[in-house]
């Protein structure tokens, strides 16, 4: 079982007309979610969602957004071999007499689609899950969680303020090893470990508040 599963529940998300070989496209849609979504959740959370029955609106419109990310980025890892056939007898690319192939810039503009509706659905369904976190407690408390709470800048948003990066929470998990470097090799030594705890602590204090924009600022500078 997957997140997508028959070519009816393909068309939710990709257009491909009803008659097209959900079989071909299978083996792409596992590697996705394989590949980019189960890395993003935990192992344990994508079971749970996967076998959600719908009666959470909240967890069903993740299960949705991953689905479709997981058809996105399936078809941009199989768009080569989709239209091509592997027999015995060597590959060939499938082709009827009344149809045109299309060229390669189309092919790419395709593919790009693809990947970008793939991880904006994946960056969409983890903004929800942050949101309602204590409805995914198997990927809060899995590694895969995408709150950083060790760290100044613990959110996406947060890095996004004084930083750029698109609000993509694949860029910020991608960048946890550089700030922990960075907490490490620059702050701990300047602070010192009880007060870097003291400041990621959020108080209401006015002082610990200005202390912490400026080294979420520092962070993201660094």
């Amino acid at each position: 079982m997957n997140l997508v599963n028959n070519t009816l529940e393909l068309q939710e998300y990709i257009n491909v007309t009803s008659n097209f070989d959900f079989d071909k496209a299978l083996p792409f849609i596992k590697r996705a979610e394989r590949k980019y979504i189960i890395p993003n959740i935990g192992k344990e959370e994508y079971t749970t969602i996967l076998n959600h029955d719908g009666s959470d609106s909240d967890i069903a419109e993740v299960k949705y957004l991953l689905a479709e990310a997981s058809s996105n980025l399936g078809f941009h890892l199989g768009f080569a071999q989709l239209c091509v056939h592997i027999t015995n007898y060597g590959t060939k690319q499938t082709e009827l007499e009344d149809t045109k192939s299309i060229d390669w810039a189309t092919k790419r503009d395709l593919q790009r689609g693809f990947t970008d509706t793939g991880f904006e659905a994946i960056d969409e369904a983890l903004k929800t899950m942050e949101y309602y976190v204590d409805k995914f407690a198997d990927w809060r408390d899995s590694a895969a969680y995408s709150v950083f709470n060790e760290h100044f800048n613990k959110r996406t948003d947060e890095f996004q303020q004084h930083f750029n990066i698109s609000s993509s929470r694949k860029t910020f998990i991608a960048l946890k090893p550089i700030v922990r470097k960075i907490e490490e090799q620059y702050f701990l030594p300047m602070l010192g470990e009880e007060a870097m705890n003291l400041i990621k602590t959020r108080t209401m204090d006015p002082v610990l508040s200005r202390a912490l924009d400026l080294c979420q600022k520092a962070e993201v500078a660094l």
